[in-house]
């Protein structure tokens, strides 16, 4: 699409004030009556139609070469008859699932990546392949550069979760999270942080299906955290945790120990060291 000339969005936005016509897209039952209240739409597919001159071209692609593209609008039995037509469930199990798969394609860009495989479950009567649950926040990376900038040699085996949350900057280096175990890292505004050689071996997250709330029902299944690997940073500064294994050992959590190495605001190497064979921090 051209930004600009006489035919370009900017004018097309500028003459229109971005309004699409609406039209009524009603969905019938076999006996003709409403299946769902009819609703008002617009659909970005029309905008060609605003058009005044000049041509327009279209691409198409396979479903699967467009992981973005997830919506989430069917209930769960809508789901499985669409399913059972051939087409996509476009539900909320899917869309979640597809969801962790997207950020798992993210995370590829980086170097050395291996992400696990796919765990089947059936949700509501609709079979789902839940990928590793990989959460990236948007501080993390924004695009392909940023994961390759920060993402050096990471694994997340099969089963496992990987959250990166909050707005610090994160760095990833030889991190491995073990099949069915958990990562979070949280991260505070001004927080600089490394994670470098750490091997993480826990409970992890369990998916239980189906869901006690309403908005579980819909979803399918919920997500019970039973142990996890938590690294949390809250105040601004440049930090790193060095190589050690987080296993989860009940055996030894008594022993736990921390030794930080805190240098000065102008430190020109790692400021923060963390040697901790522990469950949990936080």
């Amino acid at each position: 699409i051209s930004l600009q000339g006489e035919h370009g969005y900017v004018a097309t936005l500028e003459r229109t004030g971005g309004n699409v016509p609406e039209f009524v897209n009603p969905k019938f039952n076999a006996n003709r009556t409403f299946k769902k209240p009819a609703r008002l739409e617009c659909m970005m597919q029309d905008y060609p139609q605003l058009l005044q001159g000049g041509s327009v071209g279209f691409v198409t692609l396979s479903r699967k070469a467009v992981r973005e593209y997830a919506p989430v609008k069917n209930s769960p039995a809508s789901a499985i008859d669409k399913v059972k037509q051939g087409l996509d469930a476009h539900c909320a199990s899917s869309g979640e699932a597809d969801f962790y798969a997207l950020h798992g394609d993210f995370l590829r860009c980086g170097r050395d990546v291996v992400i696990g495989g796919k765990e089947p479950g059936v949700y509501r009567g609709l079979s789902i392949e839940m990928p590793p649950r990989i959460v990236l926040s948007p501080s993390f990376a924004l695009i392909e550069d940023d994961v390759i900038s920060k993402v050096k040699g990471v694994t997340v085996k099969q089963g496992a979760t990987l959250v990166i949350e909050g707005e610090g900057s994160v760095e990833l280096e030889d991190v491995i999270v073990e099949e069915g175990s958990a990562l979070r890292i949280s991260t505070g505004e001004g927080v600089v942080l490394r994670v470098l050689g750490l091997k993480v071996a826990n409970a992890g997250y369990r998916v239980e299906a189906p869901g006690v709330t309403k908005a579980e029902v819909i979803r399918g299944f919920r997500i019970v955290r039973r142990d996890e690997t938590h690294l949390k940073f809250e105040e601004p500064g440049s930090y790193a945790v060095a190589p050690l294994d987080l296993s989860s050992d009940d055996e030894d959590e008594d022993d736990a120990s921390r030794l930080p190495l805190i240098l000065g605001a102008a430190a020109v190497a790692v400021l923060a060291v963390l040697l901790m064979r522990y469950r949990r921090i936080s």
